[in-house]
């Protein structure tokens, strides 16, 4: 029978606990350094060694789950296998040792189409490399389409260094309206999506789109009306809800009372101009009120479409207008919140059901039915 040698190596460890549950590793036996900081609850002490991080590789930093906010590792092939220490902030991943972030999302995203609409148009996707790259060198794109039969991703391009990308797909015009969003990748991951191409083909009022139907197109007196551009608004297929919460107040109290915003106003394409303007008067402490959740809408659990806003007064009964009676979109017969206040107290809310007007007070709790600009 084998003997079996165990040979211990002794590092002359210690371990030091307090009443505080303070622990101080060191290997020296040293008075000094054997005193512990009362900031820290977990102290190392040398002179001749380090503190090693768990190791990986990036894509297995990558599949972490749910990372928890302060949590760092060392990633090993990172940087063009220079390595790199890395700390999730809650939100995203950041280096340690260099300014590393997500890049930002491509620009300039348009979409065309030549000839007669059939059911396998040629369709060109061109859009522009983002002016900041996080600090690493976009290694790819991903394109994906939405339409009213949902979101596909279409392709993933390696990236060749240049500004200006153009990518061409058969789309089916004949049947469905879709527009694009583009992601940028590079060491760290993918960006957000892009803002939203323009639609193809041009839509009109009741054209069903990716989570909803157009009830509106602007024109050269609305915000956001782009001259030889066809841009407009998307009525939401649904009303939002959080949970079991489906109605909301207009405005939470607020030392004790109602904040008043004063810049909101009534007219069409003022959605984005009044939520904006009410969430930066109410803030982000209690988020449970009207503008803030129409922000929070989404089309599908796993939806990334942002830009959902409250609509305003003439938004809601253009919505009544155009879409109430002509197309089946889960409508309550219940009210409505606009983003158009009515004083320091009110607020103005629209019946869809008998096309009337009023005010309620901003405790009141009533629907939510985002819109958002194509």
């Amino acid at each position: 029978m084998k003997k079996q040698q165990l040979i211990f190596i002794f590092l002359s460890i210690f371990i030091s606990v307090s009443s505080f549950a303070q622990v101080l590793i060191s290997d020296k036996e040293d008075k000094e350094v054997l005193n512990s900081n009362s900031s820290a609850i977990l102290q190392l002490n040398s002179s001749e060694k380090g503190f090693l991080m768990p190791r990986m590789t990036n894509s297995k930093r990558e599949a972490i789950k749910a990372p928890a906010p302060g949590l760092q590792v060392y990633v090993t092939d990172f940087n063009d296998g220079k390595g790199a220490a890395l700390f999730f902030n809650g939100k995203k991943w950041i280096v340690l040792t260099q300014q590393v972030t997500l890049p930002d999302p491509p620009t300039d995203v348009e979409a065309t189409f030549t000839g007669e609409r059939s059911e396998n148009s040629e369709v060109k996707v061109t859009f522009r490399a983002p002016e900041n790259n996080g600090g690493s060198t976009i290694t790819k794109y991903e394109i994906t389409s939405y339409s009213s039969g949902g979101k596909e991703i279409l392709r993933t391009v390696n990236s060749t260094g240049d500004e200006d990308y153009t990518e061409t797909f058969a789309k089916d015009l004949i049947n469905n309206f879709y527009n694009f969003r583009v992601k940028a990748k590079n060491i760290m991951g993918y960006s957000i999506s892009s803002e939203s191409s323009n639609i193809v083909p041009n839509p009109i009022v009741g054209s069903p789109v990716y989570g909803g139907r157009v009830f509106y197109i602007l024109n050269s007196k609305d915000p956001g009306y782009i001259e030889g551009k066809t841009r407009g608004l998307i009525c939401a297929n649904r009303d939002h809800k959080s949970g079991s919460e489906e109605k909301w107040k207009w405005s939470p109290i607020i030392e004790g009372g109602f904040p008043e915003v004063t810049k909101t106003k009534s007219e069409m394409g003022w959605c984005r101009i009044n939520t904006t303007e009410i969430i930066k008067k109410l803030g982000e402490v209690d988020k449970r009120y009207a503008a803030y959740q129409a922000t929070l809408y989404k089309h599908h659990d796993d939806d990334d479409f942002q830009g959902w806003y409250l609509p305003s007064h003439h938004e809601l009964k253009k919505i009544h207008d155009k879409l109430y009676s002509n197309y089946s979109m889960n409508f309550s017969i219940e009210n409505y919140w606009s983003s158009s206040e009515r004083g320091k107290t009110h607020a103005s809310f629209y019946d869809l059901n008998n096309g009337k007007v009023a005010t309620k007070t901003k405790s009141d709790k009533i629907r939510v039915r985002p819109v958002r600009f194509f």
